[in-house]
Formats: structure tokens, sequence, C-alpha cells
């Protein structure tokens, strides 16, 4: 588990300035939360919006990738949950596995590929939210200088798409992605250094947390962690004496593959028990 920045290169200056905002579509789409986007390497779909962040939920197909593209004014962060990828820039390649992450600054371009068998899940979180912010720089698919998808390659989702609400103060939602277990909570104007048990072991207990909204400051009132930051619980709470947090709200990701794993794995056992039950009879 990784957690990696990519900055803005003089590779990303050469290439945004060769390049114009493409024309929108004529079924331009603003309001995402019912849809399915269909893409050439999968699918993607809105999971939570607020006036500050989306978060994206994507699934790439086996050997497909993203084209390579850049939003020039919008800060994101990848999350990989499951499965294996290749996340490049024009200066390189990181390959990633699951819970990895990579915060992006605006104007990079990047493209990412699935590289296992059953493809890959993961999360985009954009700040802010800006959908058609988008410049493709080289498309497989040949969509090379055109804007985002419009209306004709979406369908509403009949359920199969995981929603967050919004949340208000105190408020915790969860729900199960493939082998992650997500949630989301706004915690609240608060002092860190204050957190009581409750707060501090709801915040321990996830493998990493996203900021979609508020700022954590360190001890010299410096801004540390923005919003689409992403970090692991203990690089918070480890110095909560120290820090500060102003109308927190969080997204916790854990891990869940070896509980998963572990439950087939009992499942089999209590199968081959049962089975063998049956035959000594």
């Amino acid at each position: 588990m990784s957690i990696r920045r990519v900055r803005f290169s003089e590779l990303d200056i050469k290439n945004l300035a060769s390049k114009v905002p493409p024309e929108e579509p004529i079924d331009r789409v603003t309001d995402f939360s019912k849809y399915l986007v269909q893409k050439p390497w999968g699918s993607e779909y809105l999971m939570f919006y607020n006036d500050f962040v989306e978060i994206w939920s994507l699934n790439i197909k086996q050997d497909q990738t993203t084209s390579t593209h850049c939003h020039p004014n919008k800060k994101t962060a990848l999350i990989l949950l499951s499965g294996e990828a290749v996340f490049t820039t024009l200066n390189g390649d990181l390959h990633l596995k699951p819970l990895d992450a990579v915060v992006i600054e605006a104007g990079v371009f990047h493209s990412t590929k699935a590289v296992s068998p059953e493809g890959i899940k993961l999360i985009e979180v954009e700040t802010p939210p800006a959908k058609h912010d988008l410049i493709r720089l080289r498309d497989k698919y040949g969509r090379e200088g055109l804007s985002y998808e419009g209306l004709n390659k979406m369908t509403v989702s009949e359920g199969e798409c995981i929603r967050f609400p919004q949340v208000s103060d105190g408020d915790t939602v969860e729900n199960q992605l493939e082998f992650s277990r997500l949630c989301i909570k706004k915690i609240g104007p608060h002092d860190l250094k204050g957190l009581d048990d409750k707060h501090s072991n709801y915040l321990s207990d996830w493998d990493l947390l996203i900021v979609l909204e508020g700022v954590i400051y360190g001890p010299e009132n410096d801004e540390i962690y923005g919003v689409a930051e992403v970090l692991r619980a203990e690089d918070i709470l480890t110095t909560k004496d120290q820090n500060k947090i102003f109308n927190l709200t969080v997204m916790g990701i854990k891990d869940e593959s070896l509980t998963e794993q572990s439950k087939q794995v009992e499942k089999k056992k209590a199968s081959r028990s049962l089975m063998s039950k049956i035959i000594s009879r």
C-alpha cells in the first residue's frame, strides 16, 4: 500500500500548450447521478459528490487502458481497489496493486491500464467537480481530441451502481465494493487533539482516508491535507496532538480481501466436512 504524488512537468506544459479544449457534445450531461457511462475500456459511474469533490467508480477490462489525458483545472486521486494496473505519465510508469494510490496535480497527462486477468476496479477522486475538464492527448480507441462522452454513451443504472448520499455532521454511511469496505463520515469542526476515543477508533479502523471536504492543519496552522488528498489513518492519529481539522468529511477504505478469502476457505472446509459426514453414513 503506497501513496505517490505526480507533479506537473515540463513535458505536460509542452503538450498542453499544443492542445485546445474540445467542443462539448450536443447531448452534454451535467447530472451524472443516475447514469452508468459506457467506455471502450469498460465503464464508470458517479459514486459520490458534494460541492468540492466527485468520486467515480471505474471498471477497466484486462489489457484495456484509459486515454492519455489530463484535467487542466482539476486535482485527481486514483485508488486501486482490486487487480493490478500500470499507471503511465509522460515521464514514466508506476505499477499499482490493491490500495495503492496516486495523487495527480492538475494538468498532468496520465493513463491507467488493467493488466490482471480479471480487470481492475478503482475509484477516482476529482476536485473541483468538473467532468468536462478533459483533454485527450492520445487514445487507442480514436477519441483523441474529443470531449467527455455524451448521453448516447450512457445508460440509466438499475441498481448495479453503488451511490453514496450526502452526509450531515456525525453521519456515517458504508458500502461494499469488491473486497473493499467504503465509508463516508462527516466529523465536522473539531480539534484533532480533542477527538474522543470514538472518533479516534473510527479513523484507525481504515487503511486509507480520503479528504472529501475540509482541511487538516499542522502545528503552524499550515494546510497539510486538503480535498482529494489520500493518507493513512496513522498519518494524522500519530500527530493528532499537534493537528487541527476544519469541517472534515472523509472516505475510509478498508481492504477486506483476506477476510473474504478466509470466509471462502471456511466455506470449503465446512462443505468438505459435510460431504465426509454424508459419505460416512
